[in-house]
């Protein structure tokens, strides 16, 4: 395992110096450059904020009289320290969606020639903000208003998500950063995505809830590809625990690695194409990479093939305070999407093997 990694980075490290530095070395001072900007303005804003609140205080219990003065003056630092946030927010996320957009590209062409990169939306709302409300005004909102003056996003040819039966229930399925094109000969498409979904707020004394407020319950990349194994049902492998799949109206497979029904269970429509799927070189393919740290769903519709791994972060959001001409801002990044591509190679989905 040790020595895969260190192949694989010396990989990565080939591919940057060659094709990316040249191009990121060019960018970096304008990096440095807003990155000390916003800090500054960030300063400045907890500054005013932190101030007003102090002089509020001192309204209420005046130690020193004259500061009761400075206290009705301190309503104005508030508005003004948002406004400096914000305008570090603006600066932040415009840089890096210029990033994404001269740089990216060339990472994931760096990865496979027939790498096409779709950035995602913006995200003006921070991570912890969301789902939170300031004067009634929901902050998730706020970030679909900011969507609307965004260019459209490119939309992958997904079709119907939710009969993959590997992605939970949901209100909104959003779309963010994207890939498609061939690897290893392989039509790929790779999204970025996370759900919405309407919270339940529970009233103790009659049991009742009701849905008002969408929160995001999942982040994950969504992998799809196909195979040369023509398929007429389908087949879920799913990791034990993972009770968000739907399952309905299908067949549960045990199969006759010991090993591999403890780590995943086998839904399908049809036992016999289930296991013509599921060969024994196969489930040993799926252990290893569940051994390697790759938790992992799937499913196979017809001759497509899905895969879904929850994600705790965005993976393609390139982070303004650190060296952009520096190959570990990009490494993490470059690991994941070609762990994610090397599917197609682990799962031998580039083979035809036949009946």
């Amino acid at each position: 395992m040790i020595n895969q990694i260190k192949e694989a980075y010396n990989e990565i490290n080939k591919i940057f110096n060659e094709k990316l530095k040249s191009r990121v070395d060019a960018m970096e001072k304008e990096r440095a450059s807003k990155a000390a900007l916003v800090k500054r303005l960030n300063i400045a804003a907890g500054v005013l904020i932190g101030l007003s609140i102090l002089f509020i205080l001192c309204a209420f219990f005046p130690i020193i009289p004259v500061l009761v003065v400075f206290a009705i003056f301190s309503a104005f630092f508030i508005p003004l320290g948002i406004i400096l946030g914000i305008i570090a927010q603006v600066i932040k996320f415009k840089f890096v969606s210029s990033v994404k957009k001269e740089m990216f590209p060339y990472v994931f062409k760096a990865i496979g020639p027939n790498l096409r990169y779709y950035p995602g939306k913006i995200k003006f709302i921070p991570e912890w903000a969301k789902g939170m409300s300031v004067s009634n005004i929901d902050l998730n909102f706020v970030q679909e208003i900011v969507n609307m003056f965004m260019p459209k996003q490119k939309k992958l040819n997904l079709g119907n998500v939710g009969e993959y039966g590997i992605i939970p229930p949901h209100a909104i399925f959003s779309q963010d950063d994207a890939i498609d094109g061939t690897y290893n000969d392989r039509p790929v498409e790779i999204v970025e995505f996370e759900l919405m979904d309407y919270s339940r707020h529970y009233n103790s004394s009659t049991s009742s809830g009701s849905g008002n407020k969408l929160m995001k319950t999942f982040q994950g990349i969504l992998f799809k590809t196909t195979m040369d194994k023509p398929f007429k049902s389908k087949v879920i492998v799913r990791q034990r625990g993972a009770a968000y799949c739907y399952v309905q109206k299908m067949q549960k497979v045990t199969l006759e690695s010991t090993e591999f029904n403890n780590i995943y269970e086998v839904y399908a429509e049809d036992q016999v194409e289930a296991r013509y799927f599921l060969t024994t070189s196969m489930m040993d393919r799926l252990i290893n990479i569940y051994k390697c740290g790759q938790n992992i769903n799937l499913s196979v519709v017809n001759n497509d093939i899905a895969v879904v791994k929850q994600t705790k972060k965005d993976m393609f959001e390139p982070d303004i305070e650190k060296p952009l001409n520096d190959i570990n801002s990009y490494y993490e990044v470059m690991m994941q999407t070609k762990s994610i591509l090397d599917f197609i190679t682990d799962l031998k989905l580039d083979v035809n093997i036949g009946m």
